[in-house]
């Protein structure tokens, strides 16, 4: 997963994160849940 912003990364650098399997399923099913018409993690 790649995180563009955060609290401590205001200059918008990015980072790239490992997310474990029961983590990332998770995100994947509230995203599907969300309703957004775009992926709002990309």
């Amino acid at each position: 997963m790649t995180v563009r912003k955060s609290k401590t990364n205001q200059k918008g650098e990015g980072a790239v994160l490992y997310l474990g399997r029961p983590t990332l399923k998770r995100v994947q099913k509230w995203t599907e849940a969300s309703g957004f018409e775009e992926d709002p993690l990309t």
